[in-house]
C-alpha cells in the first residue's frame, strides 16, 4: 500500500499487536483514565517547514503518546494492585472473599475508593497523554497529497461519501440536524479549527503548565491558538452506590459497555476477530475519525422533569413530597426507564431495583438471621425452636439466591445483551426488551443484540458494525453571566463516519420507529425537527412501565426533554496513526521526488523540507 506520493505505509496485520502498540495514538483503543483533560484548538495559517518538523519531533520523541506506553502503564498499575491484594490477603487484612471480588474487577482501572493505596498512588504518578488530530482543512495543509491516505474510496470501505462527510464537517448537511440540541454559541470559532491537541494528566497544575508551553511553542510555527475546552472527571456518591466511580453530570455511571479490545481480563491477547470490534475503531492506516461535541446539560431541569413524570405515573391526584421514601423509590425506577440503567449502572432489564437497594435488602435479611439466632439460643420452647429453625433455613436459602444474583448483576453491569438462554433448549432467545422500554437511552444508542439470533430489522442493521468508541469527559465552567454550567465534552472514535456516527444518529437515536413501532426518539440526546420546536411544545409520548413484573400495566405519558441537552459546538476530526506523524517529513520528501506534484505552494514547501530550510528563510523566499 502506498500513501501520500511514493512513500509506502505498510498495512497492519490483524494479529500484529506489537506494531499496533507502536502505531496507534493513545486514548483511541482504550480510555486514557486521566482525571483532567485540556483540548487545545488551533488554526494553521500556512503550513511551514518548522511546523512539519515540530510534528515529526513530537511524534518521534514520544510527546505524542502511543497506545503502547498507555498499555504498559495499565499493566504496571494492575500488577502493583494485584501484588498488594495478595499481601493484604496473606496478612489477613483483607478477607479471602473481598480479595476475590476485587481481583475479578482487575480490568476496570478507574480510581476506586476500595482499591489499595498502592494502586491509587501508582496511577497518580502516570505521565501525560498527548494526542494530535486534524480537521479536514488541517489535513490538507499538513499532508502534501491527503487524498492518497484519506480519499473517497479508502481500502476496506465501500462508501464513497465517507470523505464527503469529513469534508462537510459538523455543520454540513450530514451531521447538522441538531434539532432541540441547538445550535447555541459561536459557530465560526469551531469552523476555523485545523488542529486539535488533547493533553491529559492527573494533576491540574502540571496540565496547565504543559499546555501553556505547548501553545507558545506551536505559535512560533505560523499557527494561531483559538481556544481551550477543559474537562474533569466527576465521581459519584455513596447514596447512589457510585462512590469512586466515574459519572456524567446527570449522576449516572459513565464509561460502561466500552468496545472490548482484549479476549480476556488479563490483557494478554488482543481481540482481532469481527466481534472484537477493533476494525470498527481503526481504519487500514491505524487512524480513526474523531467526533468532538460540547453538550451542555441542564441538571436542575432534568430533575424537575423526572419529578413531574414520577408524579404523573404513580401519584396522580395526590400531592406527594419528593422526599417521601416511596416517591424516591419510584423516581429511581423512572430514571432507569429513561436511561435503561439505574444510577449505579444496574441494567433495568435484569433488575427492578438498583444494586445498591438490593444490597440494603440483603443486609436486612442477614440482620434478621442474627436476631432469629439470638431468639433460638434463648428459647426453651420446642415448637418455637422448630419454627425458628425452619425460618432460618428458608431465610438462608433466600440469602444464597440473592447473593448469587447480586454477583451476576455486578458482572453484567459492565456489559450485557438483551437476550437470555432457554432453560430447556439452552438456545439464546431475544428478550424483545421485556423489562426495559424501547425508548431507553442505552437501547436507542446501543441495542446490544447479536446478529446471529436477531431476525428482521435488527439483523439488517448490523449492530456490531455501528458501535463507536466513546471517550467523553464532563466539564464545568462559569458563563459570561456568572452562572455555573455543566455538561459533557463528547468524543467518539470510529472507522467510518457514515456507517457509525451518522447512521447511529439518524437511524437509531432520531428514528421514532426504532427499534419497534412508535418507540419515539432518544429522550436524552434525540433531536426533534427544529420546525416542531415552539412555545406550545410539551413533550413526546412514550410508553412507561408502572410495574417491572407486569408490562400489561404500561402507561403512555409525555416527557418533555427539550432543553435537557444543548449542543454548544463541535468538530469532525481525524486522528492519524503515529507512524504517519513520525514519517511526515519523509512523506513530504517523497512527494517532492514523485511525479505527482500539482500544487505549486506545496511543491515549494516540499522543497524547503527536502532542503531543510528553516521557517524564517522559507517565508522570505515565498
Amino acid at each position: 500500500m502506498k500513501v501520500n506520493g511514493n512513500f509506502p505505509i505498510e498495512k497492519l496485520g490483524n494479529s500484529n499487536t506489537e506494531k499496533l502498540k507502536e502505531w496507534v495514538q493513545a486514548g483511541i483503543l482504550e480510555p486514557h483514565k486521566r482525571k483532567f483533560v485540556n483540548f487545545l484548538f488551533f488554526r494553521i495559517k500556512n503550513a511551514s517547514p518548522g511546523l512539519i518538523n515540530e510534528i515529526a519531533r513530537m511524534a518521534n520523541s514520544g510527546e505524542i503518546t502511543s497506545w503502547g506506553r498507555q498499555f504498559n502503564e495499565f499493566v504496571e498499575a494492575e500488577n502493583s494492585r494485584l501484588k498488594e491484594l495478595n499481601r493484604l490477603q496473606k496478612s489477613k487484612e483483607l478477607s479471602e472473599q473481598d480479595a476475590k471480588n476485587l481481583k475479578s474487577y482487575s480490568h476496570n482501572l478507574e480510581i476506586d475508593t476500595h482499591l489499595p493505596d498502592l494502586f491509587r498512588e501508582s496511577k497518580k504518578n502516570w505521565g501525560f497523554i498527548t494526542t494530535m488530530s486534524f480537521g479536514y482543512n488541517g489535513i490538507k495543509k499538513v499532508y502534501p497529497n491527503p487524498e492518497k491516505a484519506f480519499g473517497e474510496k479508502k481500502p476496506g470501505n465501500n462508501n464513497p461519501e465517507l470523505n464527503s462527510i469529513f469534508k462537510s464537517g459538523m455543520y454540513g448537511k450530514y451531521i447538522s440536524d441538531f434539532g432541540n440540541q441547538g445550535i447555541s454559541g459561536d459557530v465560526s470559532k469551531w469552523k476555523e479549527i485545523d488542529l486539535m491537541i488533547m493533553v491529559a494528566h492527573n494533576l491540574r497544575y502540571e496540565l496547565t503548565k504543559r499546555c501553556g508551553e505547548l501553545i507558545l511553542r506551536l505559535e512560533k510555527f505560523n499557527t494561531e491558538f483559538l481556544f481551550c475546552e477543559s474537562g474533569k472527571k466527576l465521581y459519584g456518591n455513596k447514596k447512589d452506590n457510585t462512590e469512586g466511580k466515574a459519572i456524567e453530570p446527570f449522576g449516572f455511571r459513565d464509561g460502561l459497555s466500552l468496545v472490548p479490545i482484549f479476549k480476556n481480563k488479563k490483557r494478554e491477547k488482543i481481540q482481532v476477530r469481527r466481534k472484537g470490534r477493533r476494525e470498527v475503531i481503526l481504519d487500514p492506516h491505524c487512524g480513526s475519525f474523531l467526533i468532538f461535541r460540547k453538550l451542555e446539560q441542564n441538571v436542575d431541569l432534568f430533575n424537575q422533569r423526572v419529578n413531574e413524570l414520577t408524579q404523573d405515573l404513580f401519584f396522580t391526584g395526590s400531592s406527594t413530597s419528593i422526599k417521601n421514601p416511596e416517591f424516591i423509590e419510584k423516581r429511581k425506577f423512572v430514571e432507569a426507564q429513561i436511561f435503561g440503567r439505574f444510577k449505579d449502572g444496574t441494567p433495568l432489564e435484569y433488575s427492578k431495583n438498583s444494586l445498591t437497594d438490593r444490597k440494603i435488602e440483603l443486609d436486612k435479611k442477614k440482620a434478621s438471621c442474627t436476631t432469629l439466632l439470638e431468639k433460638l439460643h434463648s428459647s426453651n420452647d420446642r415448637n418455637q425452636i422448630k419454627s425458628l429453625q425452619q425460618r432460618l433455613k428458608d431465610l438462608g436459602k433466600e440469602i444464597k439466591i440473592e447473593e448469587k444474583e447480586i454477583q451476576k448483576l455486578k458482572e453484567e453491569t459492565e456489559d450485557f445483551n438483551y437476550y437470555w438462554k432457554d432453560e430447556n433448549t439452552n438456545i439464546k432467545i431475544q428478550t424483545a426488551f421485556k423489562k426495559c422500554p424501547f425508548h431507553a437511552h442505552i437501547v436507542k444508542s446501543n441495542p446490544r443484540t447479536d446478529d446471529n439470533i436477531v431476525d428482521g430489522k435488527y439483523k439488517s442493521l448490523k449492530m456490531l458494525r455501528r458501535r463507536i468508541a466513546r471517550r467523553g469527559i464532563p466539564y464545568q465552567e462559569i458563563g459570561e453571566d456568572g452562572i455555573k454550567r455543566v455538561g459533557l465534552l463528547f468524543n467518539s472514535y470510529q472507522r467510518d463516519l457514515q456507517i457509525q456516527f451518522v447512521e447511529l444518529k439518524t437511524e437509531w437515536i432520531n428514528d421514532k420507529s426504532f427499534p419497534e413501532g412508535q418507540t419515539g426518539i432518544d429522550p436524552i440526546i434525540g433531536a426533534l425537527q427544529t420546525s416542531r420546536l415552539s412555545n406550545n411544545y410539551n413533550g413526546e409520548t412514550y410508553c412507561w412501565m408502572r410495574n417491572w413484573d407486569n408490562r400489561e400495566e404500561d402507561h403512555p405519558a409525555k416527557f418533555n426533554f427539550n432543553g435537557l441537552v444543548t449542543f454548544k459546538g463541535g468538530k469532525c476530526l481525524y486522528t492519524p496513526s503515529l507512524i504517519h506523524l513520525k514519517k511526515i517529513r519523509e512523506i513530504w520528501k517523497s512527494y517532492y521526488e514523485s511525479l505527482e506534484k500539482k500544487d505549486y505552494k506545496k511543491i515549494k514547501l516540499a522543497k524547503a523540507i527536502y532542503d531543510e530550510v528553516d521557517d524564517e528563510s522559507f517565508f522570505r523566499i515565498i
